[in-house]
């Protein structure tokens, strides 16, 4: 997992996290749904990868991009305001989807290779100084005749 309990609980604000994750209002919060909630934007996260890496790495790079980070918290927003949808219709609907979309358009990005995985603290590779341009190739090209005696070399 790329976020912890913590980090939910600052994106979400303490009081609605409270409020989404104390179910029998004891005043705190059980691990077991919060860590469900970041399972699952993990699970939404990993998803995409295999579209970014030829072969999916076991691990990735500590500390993981704040890219992804990024992401995985967004889908956990999301995702945290299904467990009371009471809330969410009291609250507006609109901010569980924008966390949603914002999620689901960067991941999106990153996988059609929009929107690059860079390492934290150090800056993406240079891109190369040629790309596009003419191409020459100077090796000796042989023009024959046809066995019918035809002149094959075309149009050139």
């Amino acid at each position: 997992m790329f976020i912890t309990s913590d980090d939910l609980k600052n994106a979400l604000g303490p009081s609605t996290f409270l409020t989404i994750f104390d179910d029998m209002g004891t005043g705190s919060v059980p691990s077991a749904p919060v860590e469900l909630i970041i399972k699952r934007a993990h699970a939404e996260v990993m998803s995409y990868l295999p579209r970014v890496y030829d072969t999916m790495p076991a691990e990735l790079p500590a500390p993981v991009p704040a890219i992804l980070v990024s992401a995985e918290l967004d889908y956990a927003v999301a995702f945290s305001f299904e467990r009371h949808p009471e809330y969410v219709r009291t609250f507006g609907e609109t901010k569980r989807l924008e966390r949603w979309n914002r999620a689901e358009k960067k991941m999106e990005r990153i996988a059609s290779a929009i929107q690059e995985i860079a390492p934290n603290d150090s800056p993406p590779e240079a891109k190369p100084r040629t790309s596009g341009g003419i191409v020459y190739d100077n090796a000796r090209r042989m023009l024959i005749d046809s066995p019918d005696g035809t002149f094959n070399g075309g149009d050139f």
